[in-house]
């Protein structure tokens, strides 16, 4: 099924998750995502994956270690930080929130758009 000579099988393992995900096969998905990092450890997608994976399960902490994992190997990725700051609202903690996106609004790189949705998450109500 997955071909040894495609360069990026991670990302084949990673959208065949997605295909189980969505067929309701979670066990199945979360093989397919880990997968994917054993392909490339750094491949931060299938951490955001196996976080929404145990938010579907109930294990809020286990979703917290894979959005931060996530949010560590892509620095200027904007997905796991969102999905941090709003599982951080949730819990009411909101000076974890509004410190996370302090942070990652001060780093480089991090692409236009990216830092505009940051910086609108940053001025809500719920965090200003």
């Amino acid at each position: 099924l997955l071909k040894n000579d495609y360069d990026h099988r991670e990302r084949l393992w990673q959208n065949l998750g997605i295909a189980y995900e969505k067929l309701g096969l979670l066990d199945k998905a979360e093989q397919a995502f880990k997968k994917a990092m054993t392909e490339n450890p750094l491949y931060h997608m299938p951490l955001i994956s196996l976080a929404r994976l145990s938010s579907r399960r109930g294990q809020e902490e286990r979703q917290v270690e894979y959005l931060r994992q996530a949010a560590k190997y892509c620095p200027i990725c904007y997905e796991p930080v969102e999905n941090l700051v709003q599982l951080y609202i949730k819990r009411s903690q909101v000076k974890k929130a509004q410190i996370l996106l302090r942070e990652f609004i001060k780093r480089d790189g991090i692409a236009p758009p990216d830092l505009a949705k940051a910086k609108i998450l940053l001025n809500k109500r719920k965090l200003g």
